[in-house]
């Protein structure tokens, strides 16, 4: 399971257009301005879940420009056989789009919209079906003798849509069945009644098994110490978010927390102490199996009515306080403790807003890190972030820009982003116009690897699709740079040449790119560096590095346009789920050696 794409419609500064967001991995960073929305789409998605009841007053700021529209959103979720193998279901690969929105009636709660395999298993199911159909036959009887009963015609919708929405069951369920299905003459009626929605839930209750939970994480550590007095009051407990995270993590409740530190019989201390700690060797256990950079040991210390966290460390055991351990450590096991209360720690959507913001460069690079081991094990990650030391420059498909307009946010794929006033010497940075920083400072060319400077994004795609196929090193990769179109290249050349950069330039073989390419010779003094630098993607005229993909691999794509193309083709590669054939393989080849890249 994974969701491909999340769309959310006129919540706070969302509008409805341009608000979608689609995974073209399982990582999305959403980089922008202070005020344009980004904390807003995490909001939004924090509120929903999957054939739960969610309520109307977590979506009741909408859009104070847009009052005529309703608040709504969509999740499309691909689901596999794997899925639903796992709970006894059997279905095609497919993309079901589950869709909230407000209900018509006067009920407190969001309706879910589903379809795809979920409501074909519904659908199918001879069972569910058949009880469907009696339980509208009882309902329609009652509804001859009460016409204008508006309660029971909402039922009856409900009942006749089961399968492909979701209503949280209202009063007028109950009242229906206490007030028409009570007396014994009418025992028949309701036991088909009952079983009815008994068999509803049973299907809802197996689908959340294989959708994703989503938990918004809030970045709070655990502290080392921790006091009986301040947290004696239950409400204290339950202020602190990493403390309340770590006892449902472990199974332990406040008042057996607060119990180990009490006035009790030495035996029921060392009881109860013994147990809360054989519940931290259970979760350092699992902790391990998630963590993989080191062994590490955690427990907890009573002394004199204070609570002291410690890891251990090492084949000797050695003890340090939390404080004493990374920033990074300490972040990925609040990360991990939040995952296992939450019973999802392979299905779960991560919404993390301004992670690691008060880290140092080192510590920010380590999250960075650890969000890529999180998303290799079946979960998915939406961040935002100011730091352009969050930012993985070798993933630009991941990077999402939030940007807003006359009040109203928009969202775009990095290389779609667009800002007011913005000249063209400035298309080397809309990263850095998008975080507000300087560019030449924090982010841009790399000073330690040659840079190849490409026309696009497209160019980007394939290019860092055929490293993996090709299996090029770290150390040989050189570090591409999209331009916006080959007329713009000279201007990054300028740049690299001021700062000193190494680099090399990669155009097209069409007219476009040989024209760019002669300007970009009278800037280079020395006619060697031209031959030494400047590329075309192949020998022939009229040549763009789409024609480096064999037919049969251009035929496999999928996309309204080549830039959905090519992101499709890096996509499909780093799932493992797209292999160029010789042809494309050899093109490719070539065209890095000529380049001086090693294959």
């Amino acid at each position: 399971m994974r969701i491909k794409s999340v769309q959310i419609n006129n919540y706070k500064s969302m509008g409805d257009t341009d608000n979608t967001l689609r995974f073209d991995s399982d990582i999305i960073t959403l980089i922008g301005k202070n005020e344009t929305g980004k904390s807003n789409i995490l909001l939004a998605l924090a509120g929903l879940k999957f054939f739960k009841p969610v309520s109307k007053t977590v979506f009741a700021d909408c859009n104070k420009f847009l009052l005529e529209k309703k608040v709504s959103a969509q999740i499309e979720v691909e689901i596999v056989n794997a899925d639903l193998m796992s709970i006894g279901k059997r279905w095609h690969t497919d993309i079901s789009t589950v869709t909230f929105f407000f209900s018509e009636d006067d009920s407190d709660t969001f309706s879910m919209r589903f379809d795809g395999c979920l409501r074909g298993i519904m659908e199918e199911d001879p069972e569910f079906s058949s009880l469907q159909s009696d339980t509208v036959t009882v309902i329609e009887q009652f509804l001859k003798q009460y016409p204008t009963d508006q309660n029971m015609q909402n039922l009856l919708s409900v009942v006749r849509h089961s399968q492909q929405m979701f209503v949280p069951l209202p009063e007028y369920v109950n009242s229906f069945r206490q007030g028409h299905l009570n007396s014994d003459q009418q025992k028949s009626n309701r036991q088909i009644f009952d079983s009815f929605w008994q068999v509803r839930q049973k299907h809802y209750d197996l689908f959340s098994q294989i959708l994703p939970v989503i938990l918004n994480f809030d970045n709070t550590l655990l502290r080392d110490v921790y006091s009986y007095d301040e947290l004696k009051a239950k409400e204290a407990l339950m202020k602190d978010t990493a403390l309340s995270r770590y006892l449902d993590a472990i199974g332990t409740d406040a008042k057996e927390f607060l119990k180990a530190n009490e006035h009790l019989p030495h035996t029921e201390h060392h009881s109860l102490r013994n147990k809360i700690n054989k519940r931290n060797e259970q979760l350092a256990k699992r902790f391990n199996e998630f963590y993989k950079t080191e062994q590490i040991g955690f427990r907890l210390e009573f002394d004199s009515k204070r609570y002291i966290f410690l890891f251990t460390s090492g084949e000797a055991s050695e003890s340090f306080l939390f404080s004493e351990r990374s920033t990074g450590l300490r972040w990925f096991f609040s990360c991990f403790m939040e995952l296992e209360r939450s019973g999802a720690s392979k299905r779960a959507l991560l919404l993390i807003d301004e992670p690691a913001c008060h880290l140092h460069v080192n510590a920010q690079k380590k999250v960075l890190e650890l969000f890529k081991v999180l998303a290799s094990d079946g979960r998915q990650i939406i961040y935002t972030t100011h730091s352009p030391y969050m930012i993985d420059p070798n993933a630009l498909s991941e990077i999402k820009v939030v940007t807003k307009k006359q009040y109203i946010t928009h969202v775009f794929d990095l290389h779609k982003a667009r800002f007011e006033g913005e000249s063209e010497m400035e298309t080397l940075t809309p990263l850095a116009r998008a975080l507000d920083c300087d560019f030449c400072h924090n982010i841009g060319p790399s000073f330690k690897k040659t840079n190849l400077i490409v026309e696009g994004i497209t160019d980007y795609y394939y290019l860092m699709g055929m490293f993996d196929v090709l299996h090029i090193s770290d150390e040989d990769r050189p570090y591409v740079i999209p331009s916006c179109g080959a007329d713009n290249i000279s201007r990054l050349v300028s740049i690299m040449i001021g700062w000193g950069c190494d680099f090399k330039v990669l155009y097209d073989s069409d007219s476009k790119g040989q024209e760019a390419a002669e300007k970009l010779r009278q800037l280079l003094v020395d006619p060697n560096d031209f031959t030494a630098k400047v590329f075309h993607v192949a020998q022939d005229a009229d040549k763009t590095i789409e024609d480096l993909l064999s037919d049969a691999d251009r035929k496999r794509l999928r996309g309204s346009g080549k830039e959905l193309k090519a992101k499709f083709f890096l996509e499909q590669i780093k799932q493992g789920g797209f292999a160029p054939d010789t042809v494309t393989c050899e093109n490719f080849r070539q065209l890095l050696t000529r380049t001086g890249i090693r294959t």
